[in-house]
């Protein structure tokens, strides 16, 4: 209904207005408005030119999810590593640190941590690990899913960490991730990669 509404010029300015100044008691407001500025970047290159009133909505809500995405420990990581990405850049991190020895590419192996990173504040990392015949282990920034292995838990606000952490997991089980073996993916962003495998030696 909000999408249709957005779609005719008489109706989108008023009910954008009303979302941002809480007119509607909206549940889980956050991502409402989330989803709202999803919705008006797919509207915004077909409105016309005499539309400032919303082109300044839309700009007001666009800062509001700036500011969101800005706050999460993914772009935090990504700030301290220094990694070549803009703003508002839509990326994502995939990393797979195989167990030393293991054969095959980690991309496909069993015996692997791989973890997850976007700078989405609703969905910022996931971290997780399949040992065959051992179990799994899987967390986001949120919970722990499973923990079959007994692995220490990385936790909220320390994905920074991550490193230390594949420390712990070695000296508390005995399994020693091989850092140097890692299959690290940023898309495009060779020097991002570099930056990764630095800070995962570190």
């Amino acid at each position: 209904m909000v999408f249709i509404c957005l779609l005719n010029k008489a109706t989108r300015a008023e009910l954008v207005a009303d979302m941002i100044e809480g007119k509607y008691d909206l549940m889980r407001r956050v991502e409402q408005l989330a989803m709202l500025h999803r919705y008006i970047e797919t509207v915004l290159p077909d409105i016309e030119p005499d539309e400032d009133r919303f082109r300044s909505l839309a700009r007001q809500l666009k800062d509001i999810e700036l500011a969101r995405r800005n706050a999460t420990e993914s772009v935090a990581l990504a700030q301290r590593l220094g990694l070549p990405f803009g703003d508002d850049e839509e990326w994502e991190i995939h990393i797979a640190v195989p167990l030393r020895g293991t054969e095959g590419h980690p991309l496909i192996a069993k015996n692997v941590v791989r973890l997850q990173i976007r700078p989405n504040p609703d969905w910022q990392w996931e971290l997780s690990a399949r040992m065959a015949e051992r179990g799994e282990y899987s967390e986001s920034e949120t919970k722990t899913y499973r923990n079959d292995l007994g692995f220490p838990v990385l936790g909220r606000g320390n994905l920074h960490a991550f490193p230390t952490w594949l420390r712990q997991v070695r000296e508390k089980s005995g399994l020693d991730f091989d850092t140097g073996a890692a299959d690290i993916r940023v898309g495009r962003k060779r020097a991002a990669a570099k930056l990764i495998a630095r800070w995962l030696e570190s």
